[in-house]
């Protein structure tokens, strides 16, 4: 009787590992990519967090005033008996003139502004000023500076009131001339809020500031 033999193959009984080797491939990629997609992310976040910090690299920025304990100081000067010059004398009922100054600190001025307010017993008689003053003052105006709206200055009727203002920068007051019209005497030179308003007080105005209540 003759005895047959039988080999098994080599890659008997593994059939099922064959099949499994590509799914952990796929899957081994899968996690390849991640994580490089991780990677590349993490390294982008860093290159523009280091652009910026770049463009940022020396830059400062400074907020209010400097030096930091300089502050804005004013000082208001008013009289109710004072004919402002560069109008002159008219038949009003009432007037005002008013001075109000800004300081930087209290050692240098900033601006001027001037207020001079004529209050008229009817809209009629105010109607009929108007027109005058208007003459006097951008007459006055046209002598020291060749330009209508020099000092931002306005004329306004509002009824039976006649309001008369101007604006000045510290640069405004350069010009002498330009001094009169901020009631500032040409003798004198005040640079400080104290000099403005031994100025203005020495004028018969009353001043407050805000320098008063320190």
């Amino acid at each position: 009787m003759e005895e047959k033999l039988y080999f098994k193959p080599a890659s008997y009984g593994k059939g099922n590992k064959k099949k499994d080797e590509p799914e952990k491939t796929i899957k081994s990629k899968k996690n390849d990519y991640r994580a490089r997609s991780l990677v590349i992310f993490l390294i982008l976040v860093v290159i523009i967090v280091l652009v910026v910090l770049w463009f940022l690299r020396g830059k400062t920025t400074i907020t209010g005033q400097y030096p930091a304990n300089v502050r804005n100081e004013y000082l208001d000067c008013a009289a109710n008996n004072i004919v402002y010059a560069k109008v002159g004398s008219v038949d009003s009922k009432q007037k005002e003139l008013r001075a109000t100054m800004v300081f930087l600190g209290k050692e240098e001025l900033s601006s001027i502004s001037i207020k001079y307010t004529l209050e008229f017993a009817d809209k009629a008689a105010a109607s009929y000023a108007e027109p005058i003053v208007s003459t006097r003052f951008h007459e006055n105006i046209a002598k020291v500076i060749d330009q209508y709206g020099a000092f931002n200055n306005k004329v306004t009727l509002l009824d039976d009131t006649i309001v008369v203002t101007l604006h000045a920068s510290k640069t405004d007051l350069e010009n002498e001339l330009a001094k009169e019209f901020f009631l500032i005497p040409k003798a004198e030179s005040p640079t400080t809020l104290s000099d403005y308003r031994e100025a203005f007080e020495s004028q018969g105005l009353t001043c407050t500031s805000s320098l008063d209540n320190n």
